[in-house]
C-alpha cells in the first residue's frame, strides 16, 4: 500500500472556495500541488518540508506556507502530529488586492509568535467550512496579515498573468497526462513560446516541465497499480497507459521520488 495514500492528486480538493483546517497524526505526504494557499505546522514531532525545491526541517510550533501552485511534500521519519489550513483563492482577494506582486514566505520559525497564529487556526478545526462567507474572508485576511506583519514577504515577485497561464497548463497536464506532452505541443496549445513557457513553469512551481509531467504520470500509474480492479493488468501496460513511452522513464521517476521507490522497488 502507498504510505498514507500519499501519492494522490489534489484535484478533488483544489477548488476556489475551499476553506478548511485539520489536525491529525501523519506519516508524511508525497509531492503534490494545488492552487490554494496552505499553512502547515508541526504540533509534536519533526517534519522535513520541501516547497518548490527549498527544504527545511520543522519542529514543535514551527510552520510553513505554501503559495499557490508550488510543488511541496512532507517527509516524516515515523509519525508527527501536524495541522494545516487551506485557504482557497476566493478568500485571497483582499490579500491579492493589497499585495499583487508578493509571495508569502515559506518558513515561519518563530515559535513564540506562531502561538498567536495557531490560536486562530485551531478555532477552525473541524468546522471552518461552515463559517459564513464574510467570516471566512475576515479570518483568512487576519491570519495572512499577521504573517506579513511579522515575517514580511518572500524575495519573489508574483506575476498574475503567468500564474493564470501555469494553472491552465497544469490542469491540462492533469487531464491529458496519458497523451504525448512536450514543450512544443503545450506551447502551441497555449499560444506561448516553448522556452518562455518552460521558464514560467519552473519559476512558479519549482520544477521543470519534464519532471512535473513524469511525476503526474507516476502518481497515476501507482494509483492504478493499487486499485484492485487493475490486478489483471500487467505493470508494463499500466505504465504505458499512463503516458510513459519507456519503462525506464517510469523507474527513473520512481527513483527520484525516493520514499515511493523504497516501497515499490
Amino acid at each position: 500500500m502507498l504510505k498514507n495514500k500519499e501519492v494522490r492528486f489534489e484535484i478533488e480538493r483544489d477548488y476556489a472556495s475551499r476553506f478548511i483546517a485539520e489536525k491529525y497524526v501523519s506519516n508524511g505526504y508525497g509531492s503534490h500541488l494545488h492552487r490554494n494557499v496552505e499553512i502547515y505546522g508541526v504540533i509534536d514531532g519533526e517534519v522535513t518540508v520541501i516547497i518548490a525545491g527549498e527544504r527545511c526541517t520543522l519542529t514543535n510550533g514551527q510552520m510553513a506556507v505554501v503559495n499557490c501552485v508550488e510543488v511541496h511534500e512532507y517527509d516524516i521519519n515515523g509519525e508527527a502530529e501536524i495541522f494545516y489550513l487551506h485557504i482557497g483563492t476566493t478568500y485571497l482577494s483582499m490579500f491579492v488586492s493589497q499585495y499583487k506582486q508578493n509571495f508569502l514566505p515559506h518558513w515561519l520559525l518563530d515559535v513564540e509568535y506562531n502561538k498567536g497564529l495557531y490560536a486562530q487556526i485551531s478555532e477552525l478545526f473541524g468546522g471552518a467550512e461552515k463559517f459564513s462567507e464574510l467570516k471566512k474572508h475576515a479570518v483568512a485576511s487576519n491570519i495572512l496579515a499577521d504573517i506579513v506583519d511579522h515575517y514580511g514577504f518572500a524575495n519573489k515577485v508574483y506575476d498574475a498573468k503567468s500564474h493564470d497561464l501555469i494553472e491552465s497548463v497544469i490542469q491540462y497536464i492533469y487531464e491529458h497526462y496519458d497523451e504525448d506532452l512536450t514543450l512544443d505541443i503545450l506551447g502551441e496549445k497555449f499560444f506561448a513560446a516553448p522556452k518562455a513557457l518552460s521558464k514560467k513553469l519552473s519559476y512558479c512551481i519549482g520544477v521543470d516541465l519534464r519532471t512535473f509531467i513524469s511525476d503526474v504520470r507516476l502518481q497515476n500509474a501507482l494509483q492504478m497499480m493499487e486499485d484492485p480492479a487493475n490486478r489483471g493488468i500487467p505493470k508494463k501496460e499500466i505504465i504505458r497507459r499512463c503516458g510513459f513511452k519507456r519503462a525506464a522513464t517510469f523507474y527513473s521517476a520512481l527513483n527520484r521520488n525516493e520514499k515511493l521507490f523504497n516501497e515499490h522497488k
